[in-house]
């Protein structure tokens, strides 16, 4: 909230005070005002609850944050009090191509992130951050005196039933981590305002331009801190620079037996031992008052404060109810170095009501040996399960499956990025796993995770059906091609056969067969009725960017270091169906492309038929071949795959006959 020196009860005051005399000579008047103005602002939100009741409810829909929160022009028909309120203190700029100049431009851009992107509803981005609605509907406000418009991305977030009743600037903005409430700690901590202050006397010629160079620094000018009478009044009027309306007391707790003892220099050991008092803690004293009053033991030890307080006289060391007032416990910071200590912690937050230390290690009528087993009982320690849902999470893919070996590269990920925050790494521990970042990129490419949306258990069980369904030419293709992928080799074949003769089946055991090993295979078809009945199938065009008008010289529309060429190298297997309706020409484009994408992962790849991959292609040459406009019989036998001398000399043919 930002005062607005033209109140009309700050104007109205001093015009019957001084006719004419300008607002920022009485700051007295403005410091009151603005002071009167925050106290009702905090009684809207905290006592008439207008963003709903504090302490207590949370915005978790984008629906309510569209109900608290606008970043859009109102209806100047419809509301005018709102379209002039938001055009006069809730317009960001301008700046950008529309001011260059602007006091926010860094760098040719706005550090400040205007103009904002349309967005046609909200919603919470990766980050935890909100993208706020703001429609492009054309509405626009004329802003400044050189009648520039400014649209919906320059609108500032805000509450329009606050700013109608304040008129003033309100910046209203969804919060929902951490991270975003330290923003708010920074203007609390980051210090006085301070101001340069340049020195310069009658002979001197050095100017603010020479002591931006750091020209006789110490000389030209004195770093000072800088009050402004506006800070000034406020401090004079005795009005807090900062305050909290709910006290916060920290909860101190301890393994069993380990609580502190407190005892002069001069006492003797056996009277401090023989003490009532040198066991009794706030702790243990918690767990003896979850056995006295039974609404305790509805509370974790941190929301003990809210119903309870502590009485401390003498020997007198106790919890009783509380009878006014509110505050909030937290417990203190335990690192996690710490070990148990750490991990009671975790409990502490859960459990409700123990009588004693084995009643927070108890889970479900089961004592455990240790904290964390208990934490691990009750899942609240890291595991597999946990990593793979992050990853489903921000790959908004819930049905990608994981290998071992990743989830072991990802929980990798998740300890050197903690490490990363304490300035080291796991290279700095040579004794422990490293990362596989050939890993980390096949995680982030959308097409790989695309072909790896499939369940191995299923895959399994659908090898075996098909397995046990081969007949013996079937299964001896299947073996020379499993074992040709098993050897991680290169090689490329044809299956030729007529209809019914079974290519399909044997392309979808081959394809469950190298899956059910979370593996990659790509099936593509020369048509796209024939790539609808192989699994994960599409058009060859599609898949491999096959250029439309094709001639001898083509090649596929792959760039290098794309998802595709990733896809590629990594693939095990592809089966092409339905080839001979191909023009040679495609397969030709797709082998330059290939040899040229895969010599920077594999060395000799520019020398091997598609570029070393296995390829498997499909069909029947007495089926109708490739129609060729106006083109005689010697066109349509010379557009085949088998008249290609470079491809078709590497190939192994196979022929089903029945």
């Amino acid at each position: 909230m930002t005062c607005n020196p033209k109140w009309p009860e700050i104007e109205r005051h001093i015009e019957q005070m001084v006719p004419g005399q300008p607002s920022t000579d009485r700051p007295d008047i403005v410091a009151r005002m603005f002071k009167i103005k925050l106290d009702e602002l905090m009684n809207d939100i905290r006592k008439k609850h207008h963003f709903c009741r504090t302490k207590a409810n949370k915005i978790t829909t984008t629906q309510k944050i569209d109900q608290f929160v606008s970043a859009e022009l109102p209806s100047q028909e419809n509301d005018p009090i709102a379209f002039e309120a938001v055009r006069s203190h809730m317009t960001h700029g301008p700046c950008g191509q529309l001011n260059t100049l602007s006091p926010c431009m860094h760098n040719g851009s706005c550090f400040k992130g205007y103009p904002k992107e349309y967005c046609d509803e909200a919603f919470i981005r990766s980050d935890g951050w909100p993208c706020y609605k703001r429609s492009n509907d054309g509405s626009k406000v004329k802003v400044g005196n050189e009648d520039i418009m400014l649209d919906n991305r320059y609108i500032v977030p805000h509450n329009v039933e606050l700013l109608d009743k304040y008129g003033c600037h309100i910046n209203v903005e969804y919060c929902n981590q951490g991270s975003l409430i330290k923003y708010l700690f920074s203007y609390i901590n980051k210090g006085h305002d301070r101001a340069t202050v340049v020195l310069e006397g009658p002979e001197r010629t050095r100017s603010f331009i020479s002591m931006l160079h750091h020209e006789n620094e110490i000389e030209e000018y004195i770093n000072c801190r800088y009050i402004s009478v506006s800070e000034a009044c406020w401090k004079l009027l005795g009005f807090e620079m900062q305050y909290r309306s709910v006290a916060v007391e920290r909860l101190p707790f301890h393994e069993e037996g380990c609580q502190r003892v407190y005892f002069r220099e001069d006492d003797e050991i056996a009277e401090v031992l023989d003490r009532r008092v040198s066991a009794v803690s706030k702790f243990t004293e918690w767990m003896r008052a979850n056995q006295l009053y039974p609404e305790a033991r509805l509370l974790t030890y941190s929301d003990f404060l809210t119903k309870f307080t502590w009485h401390e006289k003498g020997d007198v060391k106790e919890w009783r109810p509380r009878k006014n007032g509110l505050v909030i416990g937290r417990l203190y910071f335990v690192n996690p170095n710490e070990g148990e200590m750490y991990y009671l912690r975790m409990l502490l937050n859960i459990v409700r009501g123990p009588y004693s230390f084995k009643d927070i290690r108890t889970v479900d009528g089961v004592e455990h040996p240790t904290y964390m087993s208990a934490c691990k009982a009750l899942r609240l320690l890291g595991d597999d399960e946990d990593v793979a849902y992050n990853q489903h999470r921000l790959l908004d893919n819930e049905d990608l499956m994981f290998s071992h070996d990743e989830l072991v590269n990802y929980t990798l990920l998740y300890i050197d990025n903690i490490l990363y925050g304490n300035c080291r790494s796991l290279v700095d521990f040579p004794n422990l796993p490293q990362l596989n970042h050939s890993l980390l990129t096949i995680g982030s490419n959308r097409l790989i995770v695309a072909e790896r949306t499939y369940n191995v258990e299923e895959e399994i069980m659908i090898f075996n059906e098909l397995y046990s369904g081969l007949n013996v030419q079937q299964k001896e293709v299947y073996t020379i091609i499993i074992n040709v992928v098993n050897e991680k080799t290169s090689d490329f074949y044809f299956v030729s056969g007529c209809g019914g003769t079974g290519k399909t089946y044997l392309w979808r055991t081959i394809i469950a067969s190298i899956r059910s090993h979370g593996k990659i295979v790509l099936s593509a078809a020369s048509s796209c009725i024939a790539s609808l009945l192989l699994p994960g199938g599409r058009t060859a065009h599609s898949m491999f960017n096959i250029p439309i008008d094709i001639d001898k010289d083509s090649t596929c529309g792959i760039d290098v270091g794309s998802d595709l060429v990733e896809l590629i190298n990594i693939v095990e297997l592809i089966i092409w169906d339905e080839a001979p309706l191909q023009h040679r020409y495609y397969f030709e484009a797709v082998d330059r492309a290939f040899r040229d994408v895969c010599r920077y992962y594999v060395v000799g790849s520019e020398n091997k038929v598609f570029g070393g991959k296995v390829v498997v292609l499909g069909g029947d040459f007495r089926q109708t071949l490739l129609v060729i406009q106006h083109g005689m019989r010697s066109d349509v036998v010379s557009s085949c795959i088998n008249k290609s001398e470079g491809l078709w000399n590497s190939c192994r043919f196979f022929c089903f006959d029945n």
